[in-house]
């Protein structure tokens, strides 16, 4: 591409494309959880009216407003910050050392809150209320978040966000590039 007037990119490792789109199916399984959890918070409001009513409390055909408003909020929360972390992970993958540090941090909080609840599902398990099966899905939850960190910050990824910062990239595109 030489004389073509076109700028000359660096090439991105791997292992930053890896962290980048685990970052962004991160960030779409979010979205995808948050509407499940969200839609149980009302099914719940609707189980709570139905229990109400079958005890003798007012008959009503609609969810209890605090299930809905519950939902609702559950959702847009969900939603906004699952659609960050899609944003974060794209911005990872133009090189954006902000969103890179970002994103180790929330991710670093996730690894945590993974850490906890596998030893949680061990714990059930060894205890003998749990399945096997059931403690899988802590492990994802850390492994996951784990796999995005560590991509982002193995040598080679280290070396292309400094000549990413290096060649002046970020700051012509603003602070999240």
């Amino acid at each position: 591409m030489s004389g073509s007037g076109a700028p000359w990119v660096d090439p991105r490792p791997g292992a930053v494309t890896t962290g980048g789109v685990l970052a962004v199916l991160l960030g779409i399984f979010g979205v995808l959880a948050t509407l499940l959890v969200g839609g149980l918070v009302v099914a719940l409001g609707f189980f709570i009216d139905a229990l109400a009513q079958s005890k003798g409390g007012a008959e009503t055909d609609q969810v209890s407003p605090i299930a809905l408003v519950a939902g609702v909020v559950v959702v847009a929360v969900g939603v906004l910050l699952s659609a960050l972390h899609v944003f974060l992970g794209a911005r990872v993958l133009r090189g954006g050392s902000v969103a890179r540090v970002v994103l180790t941090a929330w991710d670093g909080v996730a690894v945590l809150a993974g850490l906890v609840g596998t030893f949680a599902s061990l714990a059930a398990l060894l205890d003998g209320g749990s399945s096997p099966l059931l403690v899988l899905l802590p492990v994802l939850a850390l492994a996951m978040p784990l796999a995005v960190v560590v991509c982002l910050w193995v040598p080679a990824s280290n070396a292309w966000f400094a000549r990413v910062a290096q060649q002046g990239q970020q700051a012509q595109q603003g602070p999240w590039r």
